[in-house]
């Protein structure tokens, strides 16, 4: 994504499988990578757990884990590269 001189890439890993915890059984972890004119910034990561009352969905957790992803960065973004973020999520 380019927006006002950012360069974002986001991308996701999910596990749906036996945890460390009896309570969690899975997760979803968001990871946006952004440079702002050139200049690497520090990625922001988010989680979504799974607790073993819940149905695993990878839509909702993508959209927590990329959404606290997104919370979590050292340099906010402005929001009209976040609106970019989001088009651009929900348009693949």
């Amino acid at each position: 994504i380019s927006q006002d001189g950012f360069e974002v890439a986001f991308t996701f890993k999910h596990n749906h499988t036996k945890m460390w915890s009896d309570d969690i059984k899975g997760y979803t972890a968001a990871f946006v990578d952004a440079t702002k004119d050139g200049e690497l910034l520090k990625p922001g990561i988010g989680v979504a757990f799974c607790s073993v009352a819940d149905n695993f969905e990878k839509a909702t957790g993508r959209k927590l884990a990329l959404a606290r992803a997104l919370q979590g960065m050292s340099h906010p973004l402005p929001k009209s590269v976040r609106t970019k973020i989001w088009e651009t999520y929900h348009g693949r």
